[in-house]
């Protein structure tokens, strides 16, 4: 029995089990003898020591291996690790090729956002080390995307709850009672009623902004502007329809924690949201039974910067009060922008706050023919109506697209204090009612102004 070498080294007297495995190492000192796959071939070979991955003999003698491709690491592959815990799931990728964000991991484990919800978010970064072909050690940075995921049982219930309250208003809706006017449907004018820029639930005070302006005092002025445009018109015109867009920021802040869409505060707010909504939706009520009184009437609505939300639930409302109503129509699509033609007239809405004004021309076409085949082939005379600039101007858009008109369309709301300090005055304050002919276009416009205080 030979000894062993290592031992012999040491100064040690070898145990009896030197032979074990390797005549010249003793069980302390020997190096295992592994089966492994070369990396080249992907042929089986032995080979010692605990170190996988290795290259043959033969390919190495061939030197196969210096024009071999680097084998794929197997985080490479991006091997997404997804498991079920207790609140959901979680999700792990780690060092990913094609997944790199979390945006890329979401889309590749198919999440839905109308029935699941991110509650939590981890990139984390850290150093690891690796093994080359070349048996050298290197330092390499990795990194791991996590997500944790969780049934979104909070909307499922807030949509289930919205379908029943919305199929209980339908049932026990009454019946609207039409007034006992007889509708001229051959009359060739439409009414097109322009309220923009309410902000009912804004608060300006005479002293700071030069005017009063209030829940009570708004309303005072829709009613006044809204009853002088119509009568004014079905005075001087037989009006066959009445066309009506409600929204534009016709609602000064969208929540309960009285801020924009977007998350700005109001703080020259006036009112709970609950009052105000409620003050909105019987106003508009108003307004239409009015409008009745003289033909009937089309309602779009168009959400705005202040009211995206607080408009969208009021247009649903209204649809549903509404539902199967032989003179009242109600547009309510989750669109920014609404089209609406007219014999040969088409006339789209949108806020204006994120488009430029020059590319509505451009969008319009567009976008018509999606939403409203043949309309845009049909109609000769197209205009853009925007609000959120709170004056009145008329721009033409550029000379390739002559011929489509921007209209820019007044407030009746009063100036706050936020105006006042920028300097943004001078604006009078006012709605307008176009006339627009079946066959002729737009024929009148009415004007119903505010006095300055």
């Amino acid at each position: 029995m030979s000894e062993c070498q290592r031992c012999v080294e040491l100064g040690k007297k070898p145990p009896r089990d030197a032979h074990y495995f390797n005549p010249d190492r003793c069980k302390k000192h020997r190096r295992y003898i592994h089966q492994v796959q070369c990396v080249v071939c992907h042929e089986s070979f032995l080979k010692r020591g605990d170190r996988v991955g290795m290259i043959c003999p033969s390919c190495r003698s061939n030197k196969v291996a210096e024009t071999s491709p680097k084998p794929v690491r197997e985080q490479e592959t991006d091997k997404v690790v997804d498991r079920m815990v207790s609140t959901g799931r979680e999700v792990t990728v780690i060092n990913g090729v094609l997944i790199n964000d979390v945006e890329s991991l979401l889309k590749k484990i198919g999440f839905d956002p109308d029935s699941e919800v991110v509650y939590d978010k981890q990139i984390k970064s850290y150093q690891g080390f690796m093994r080359r072909i070349d048996k050298k050690v290197v330092k390499v940075q990795m990194f791991s995307i996590g997500v944790k995921i969780r049934p979104n049982n909070e909307k499922q219930i807030l949509d289930g709850l919205k379908k029943d309250v919305l199929r209980e208003i339908k049932r026990v809706s009454p019946i609207i009672k039409t007034p006992r006017v007889k509708y001229d449907t051959q009359a060739p004018h439409l009414l097109e009623v322009g309220t923009f820029e309410l902000h009912l639930g804004k608060y300006a005070n005479f002293l700071s902004t030069g005017a009063d302006y209030n829940l009570d005092k708004a309303e005072q002025i829709f009613t006044w502007a809204f009853e002088e445009l119509l009568m004014r018109s079905a005075n001087e015109y037989k009006l066959s329809r009445i066309l009506f867009p409600v929204g534009n920021d016709f609602i000064h802040f969208d929540n309960i924690k009285r801020t924009t869409t977007a998350g700005t505060e109001m703080n020259d707010a006036v009112g709970t949201y609950y009052e105000v909504k409620t003050r909105a939706r019987r106003l508009i009520d108003w307004a239409i039974t009015r409008a009745l009184e003289v033909a009937p009437i089309d309602i779009v609505i168009v959400p705005g910067n202040h009211d995206t939300h607080a408009v969208y639930t009021l247009g649903e409302v209204l649809e549903a009060k509404y539902e199967g109503h032989k003179f009242v129509t109600v547009d309510n699509k989750p669109h920014p922008r609404r089209y609406y033609d007219y014999g040969v007239n088409l006339i789209g809405f949108t806020h204006g706050r994120d488009e430029k004004l020059a590319d509505l021309p451009v969008i319009m076409p567009v976008e018509c023919e999606e939403h409203k085949p043949g309309s845009w082939s049909h109609s000769i005379f197209r205009e853009m109506h925007v609000g959120h600039y709170h004056h009145r101007r008329k721009t033409e858009s550029l000379r390739d697209y002559k011929g489509i008109g921007v209209r820019l369309l007044p407030s009746l709301a009063a100036l706050d204090l936020w105006h006042v300090t920028k300097g943004f005055i001078g604006s009078l304050r006012s709605a307008e009612g176009y006339i627009w002919h079946h066959d002729l276009g737009l024929t009148d416009t009415k004007f119903a102004t505010l006095k300055r205080t």
